[in-house]
């Protein structure tokens, strides 16, 4: 019996006239900031500069009926898995203060066509603790970053000059709200893509939901101490769910702003992801956080199965690019 309600293929993207443009400005800008904050910082992203943690694990397909089964999810088996927990924020800062939580997770030792390159030896999955994008499109993204370098003073001119004094303030508030939303720490929160990827000939959108992880303090206080913790008493887990596309009125491709709701669309498990127990604080702990680093996290290191969708992620196609190669990446 295969899932219910049935997906639909009857999805699209509809780039805008000019979008290949703006996009290679954007990255231009991007990577400007990059270089002027690594001047500052030290070498790094531009964003989710700061790494929480970085982790070795394990990824166990799942999927049984025959819509759950494609790219990865079609291939079986257990793979090796990285994963890299980051504030989203420029600069580093205290845990305490808001902000969207990165939980990078890139599977390796496997080999197949790529959404960016002709063969692909890792499937990527950049996820945040939030359902949706916090901006319809890149350009208003890079816009607000850009602003937000100069500071709180700038973000709100920013604001109020394209949006005057009532939308400004109006818009300052939503985010600002966003970003206060309660973190439980990494092992406690469902991490979602947010934006979808094609799923097969279907399309879907991912998260990661903890399994078994009770909240406690030190999830509250200190994110990095809180895993430690956790992982030397014990393994990590994560249910690896999909949500299928059903029409483009319910579940928008172009909408990153959207939420796509469970009662027309469920989730369903296609894999487990399990980070076994492990002390990141050793020695060995050090240099695996080191490679992770150092590494490139991208959603278009991914199968031609799962090729990111929307305008989002078409900017992203451009602009991550143009970060690694500014900031020497392995």
């Amino acid at each position: 019996m295969g899932i219910s309600p049935r997906p639909s293929a009857d999805w699209r993207e509809t780039p805008d006239p000019g979008e290949a443009e703006r996009h290679a400005e954007l990255a231009a800008q991007i990577t400007a900031l990059q270089t002027s904050i690594s001047e500052r910082e030290g070498p790094g992203r531009a964003f989710h500069r700061q790494q929480v943690a970085g982790l070795t694990g394990e990824f166990t397909v799942t999927a049984a009926k025959p819509e759950l089964r494609h790219g990865l999810l079609s291939m079986g088996g257990t793979f090796e898995a990285l994963v890299r927990l980051s504030h989203g924020a420029m600069a580093p800062h205290a845990d305490a203060v808001p902000d969207i939580q990165g939980f990078a997770l890139s599977v390796r030792g496997v080999d197949a066509p790529g959404a960016l390159t002709q063969r692909t030896d890792r499937q990527d999955l950049l996820l945040i603790n939030q359902p949706s994008f916090g901006f319809p499109t890149s350009e208003e993204f890079g816009d607000v970053a850009l602003a937000a370098a100069r500071g709180q003073l700038g973000l709100a001119r920013h604001m109020i000059g394209t949006r005057g004094p009532v939308g400004g303030l109006t818009r300052l508030a939503k985010l600002s709200t966003t970003l206060a939303r309660p973190f439980t720490g990494f092992a406690t929160t469902t991490f979602h893509s947010a934006a979808p990827t094609a799923f097969g000939p279907y399309a879907v959108k991912w998260r990661l939901v903890p399994d078994g992880a009770e909240r406690g303090i030190t999830g509250l206080t200190d994110h990095h101490r809180d895993i430690a913790d956790r992982l030397r008493r014990g393994p990590l887990r994560w249910s690896v769910q999909v949500q299928f596309f059903v029409s483009d009125a319910v579940t928008p491709i172009e909408d990153m702003t959207s939420v796509w709701p469970e009662s027309s669309s469920p989730w369903y498990e296609v894999a487990r992801l399990t980070v076994p127990s492990q002390d990141i604080d050793s020695a060995p702990g050090a240099r695996v956080a080191e490679r992770i680093e150092h590494d490139r996290f991208d959603p278009w290191h991914a199968f031609a199965a799962h090729r990111p969708l929307g305008e989002v992620m078409r900017a992203r196609k451009v602009a991550y690019w143009a970060s690694v190669q500014d900031r020497g990446a392995d």
